[in-house]
């Protein structure tokens, strides 16, 4: 009797033991999956992340080269006059002939203006606008494609928005600084699905400094191809000695035909002046004519700079002196009289202009939802 009580506990003991074992077992191949499953979904996630790296990179680098048209230049303003060239910056010049426009003075106000709605203007983006267009970013939107790679696409939406606090005079150029610029590059792969996309953000920035980009006596500078018309100017010539010396530059347009340049003289002084010169930038070549010979100093991106004198015995008499110099063209021109020089004595006749430059410039990046998404 005692010896089967005893084999049966034996028997108990090896049954538990194999239970243990069982369980042990179980719970160890549960974590060995676990661990597995978690080493598994790190994998996909790096190589996820690995793979949307190129995308990025690509995006990247498609942005970049649009906006290096925008923040790559810069427009120069004297008054109202153009000192630089636009040409080739083809989308500057889309963005700055597209925005503000269509704005008109609300009736029986001053000074408040509002931009008219449902007639092709690009209207500006305001989410706390409750008229219904001005909140609404697809109205308020335009989408261009940048470029098409292999099975991908890059699309960039845009749209503008009024700068913080704007109010006055939309035509004024001075009310328009802190315009707002915003960009959404996104790509796409050929089924549509969104891949990668990032946002940029640009203010317009207008900026003005005094002493003038034109005047020196070197010149100063000569990066600018425009047409002038209806410019008509009295210039004093500053100088003790000839105080009541001024010059007057006029420059038109002949009706789509050319232009008419000239610069008449204000002598005042009661005496005959032999001894003078001018300087002169312009975008025409032109050979000696009338009462000036006409001397090329050098030329710079497109731009001459004459020193003009007068021919013999053509000097300047007391009282009004019409005609001294004079230029008849069948293009556009631009005359800007730099320097003026009487009898040793020198005056930079647009030293004292003030410069108005305009200039895009990015304010800030932020990835949106790199892996793809809305």
């Amino acid at each position: 009797m005692m010896n089967e009580t005893l084999k049966s506990y034996k028997s108990d003991n090896k049954g538990s033991a194999m239970i243990t074992g069982l369980v042990v077992s179980t719970v160890l191949m549960v974590l060995c999956l676990s661990l597995l499953l978690i080493a598994y979904s790190l994998f996909l996630s790096t190589a996820n992340s690995t793979s949307d790296l190129p995308n990025r990179e690509m995006l990247f680098s498609a942005a970049e080269a649009l906006e290096h048209e925008l923040l790559d230049f810069s427009m120069e303003y004297d008054a109202d006059l153009l000192l630089t060239d636009p040409t080739g910056h083809d989308f500057w010049q889309y963005i700055d002939n597209t925005i503000w426009k269509g704005f008109e003075l609300v009736p029986g106000t001053e000074n408040k203006y509002t931009q008219q709605v449902n007639v092709g203007y690009w209207m500006y983006y305001d989410p706390l606008d409750t008229s219904g267009y001005h909140n609404d970013l697809e109205k308020c939107s335009k989408y261009f494609n940048i470029t098409s790679i292999g099975s991908v696409k890059i699309v960039v939406q845009l749209y503008w928005e009024l700068p913080k606090g704007f109010e006055g005079d939309a035509s004024k150029r001075e009310n328009k600084n802190g315009t707002l610029l915003n960009a959404i590059y996104r790509m796409y792969d050929n089924k549509g699905n969104l891949l990668v996309k990032t946002e940029k953000k640009y203010k317009y920035s207008i900026s003005q400094s005094s002493g003038g980009s034109n005047g020196g006596n070197n010149g100063g500078n000569s990066s600018f191809v425009t047409t002038t018309v209806g410019k008509d100017e009295t210039i004093p010539f500053v100088n003790n000695s000839f105080s009541d010396i001024t010059v007057h530059f006029i420059c038109h347009s002949n009706y789509s035909s050319g232009c008419t340049c000239e610069i008449n003289f204000y002598n005042n002084t009661n005496t005959v002046i032999t001894d003078f010169s001018i300087i002169i930038k312009t975008n025409n070549t032109i050979t000696s004519h009338g009462r000036c010979n006409y001397n090329l100093l050098y030329t710079e991106n497109g731009i001459n700079t004459y020193l003009v004198t007068p021919k013999e015995y053509q000097y300047l008499q007391p009282g009004y002196n019409r005609g001294f110099f004079s230029y008849n063209g069948s293009e556009d021109c631009l005359w800007i009289p730099q320097l003026l020089k009487i009898n040793d004595y020198e005056n930079n006749l647009y030293s004292n202009n003030t410069t108005t430059t305009i200039k895009w410039n990015r304010i800030g990046e932020e990835i949106v939802n790199p892996g793809g998404g809305n």
